[in-house]
């Protein structure tokens, strides 16, 4: 464009040159072959051409010029929102504020601004936005993970008795896959009426006072599995009393069944065998108070047979309190260092000195030495005491107890044996269980409650030792002890 103006302004100045010189020589126009000379009106009217054409060229420079500013900065802003587009930073130059620039190109570059600031602030907020959702679907994680882990069954269920979510553990007390559950129909999975009657209830607009809080139900028809159900209403909204779902914990409470009958059975045994003896010493006592003729031998025994009931409630009770003391771990022991053969045989013979002992031989085998070992002398006597007794009391007359011990290079084994009537093979895998008596004819006539051998176990391992039965029905019966050195008494023995 600067040289077609330049060109522009030396053709004029060329013409007003010539003009000039015909003005002053006689000007001549070259026209064909022939000069001729050239009017001076022509000159002026050529003149007159090039000053109007002229402006016209200067006016249309310049608007070239101003198109082609403006052109160029367009182009910066297409740029510019290309760059937004394709989310790079933008560097174009333009000054929106230029009043150089006019109003409409000026109005374009601040909503470009206004763009760039808003998708500044979509960035960020997408930003935050994505933060709190990886916040969130961590925390939905960590909760999922935890409720996987409960030992019980979890279900949450909506208001229309959809359940929404189920735990692992489901699967194991209902038989039913979590798949099968979620988002179906109470009814289409479970098949307890009492689980049924208990979720119903929370069901739509049931009204309030006919929902039960748990229920206890078994797992199915052939199972011994009993399973505890309850429900937790809760409350999404804040503002809203009405409960959106129910919190449903299932679990497993057949050992707190078991043990819950195992109580009231132990109430029953403890209340019969106190009242045996009770009975019994209150008949002898009314006797003996109601009839002063009776005579020195009917005395005597009435006050033996006392005397009798009296000792088997006192072993009664001292052996249930002893139970009682080991099962809740308050009863704490009082080891000593004890001479395993000094008090072998002091138990053992006060045994065999018993009433009871007549019509049986005794035999106590003991090496020439034995190490003393720490136990707690007393509680120990209570079980050696109670293994003795019990050979005593299921033998038959002319027959045989026996004690012997051994000691090897870790331990000690005590053996009690006799050749009474037996323990059958069906009841030596109980008989260590609290109130556990064979139902055969020669146990039941004999006076026990059951407690002996339980307590026997129960000593023995807070010993760190092991007992063990080895019988045969008629032929008699072994019970083996065995109890770890401590590190003292190895030590002796080395």
């Amino acid at each position: 464009m600067i040289i077609y103006t330049s060109i522009v302004i030396a053709v004029i100045g060329g013409l007003m040159a010539f003009n000039h010189y015909q003005e002053q020589q006689g000007a001549i126009q070259f026209q064909g072959a022939w000069f001729m000379p050239v009017s001076q009106s022509s000159t002026r009217q050529l003149l007159l051409f090039m000053q109007v054409i002229v402006p016209i060229l200067l006016l249309t420079t310049a608007f070239y010029r101003f198109i082609i500013s403006k052109l160029n900065t367009i182009d910066r802003l297409n740029d510019r929102l290309i760059c937004l587009l394709n989310d790079k930073k933008t560097n174009t130059g333009v000054q929106v504020n230029d009043p150089n620039t006019g109003q409409p190109v000026t109005a374009m570059g601040h909503l470009i601004d206004s763009l760039e600031n808003r998708l500044k602030t979509l960035e960020s907020e997408s930003s935050r936005a994505l933060a709190s959702n990886h916040v969130l679907s961590y925390q939905r994680r960590k909760a999922d993970l935890l409720l996987q882990a409960m030992p019980y069954g979890v279900l949450v269920m909506d208001g229309d008795g959809l359940v929404t979510y189920v735990n692992q553990k489901i699967k194991s007390l209902v038989s039913v896959e979590p798949e099968q559950i979620v988002d179906h129909p109470l009814q289409s999975w479970c098949k307890n009426s009492e689980l049924i009657s208990l979720l119903s209830c929370y069901k739509g607009n049931a009204s309030p006072l006919q929902r039960l809080n748990f229920v206890e139900f078994k797992a199915n028809e052939n199972s011994n599995k009993t399973l505890f159900a309850s429900v937790h209403p809760f409350s999404i909204m804040e503002n809203i009393p009405e409960f959106q779902g129910v919190l449903v914990i299932i679990r497993d409470i057949s050992e707190e069944v078991s043990a819950r009958q195992g109580r009231d059975e132990f109430v029953t045994h403890v209340a019969h065998e106190l009242k045996s003896p009770l009975n019994t010493v209150h008949m002898f006592v009314d006797l003996l108070l109601n009839d002063s003729e009776l005579d020195e031998n009917t005395r005597m025994d009435s006050l033996n047979s006392i005397k009798d009931q009296m000792e088997r409630l006192t072993g009664l009770i001292s052996n249930l309190l002893n139970i009682a003391k080991l099962e809740s771990g308050t009863l704490s022991l009082d080891k000593e260092r004890v001479n395993l053969k000094e008090f072998l045989e002091d138990t053992f013979n006060a045994v065999k000195k018993s009433g009871r002992s007549e019509d049986l031989s005794f035999d106590l085998k003991l090496p020439s030495s034995l190490n003393a070992i720490m136990i707690d002398k007393e509680l120990f006597r209570v079980a050696l005491n109670n293994l003795l007794s019990n050979a005593v009391k299921y033998n038959r007359p002319g027959g045989r107890v026996s004690l012997e011990a051994e000691e090897t290079g870790n331990s000690i084994i005590i053996y009690v044996r006799d050749n009474g009537i037996g323990i059958n093979a069906v009841d030596q895998s109980q008989v260590f269980e609290k109130f556990y008596r064979s139902d055969e004819q020669e146990v039941t006539t004999k006076n026990g409650q059951g407690l002996g051998l339980a307590l026997v176990k129960q000593i023995v391992t807070i010993h760190y030792g092991t007992v063990s039965v080895k019988s045969e029905k008629g032929q008699g019966s072994e019970f083996r002890i065995e109890i770890k050195k401590d590190l003292h008494t190895l030590r002796q023995t080395a």
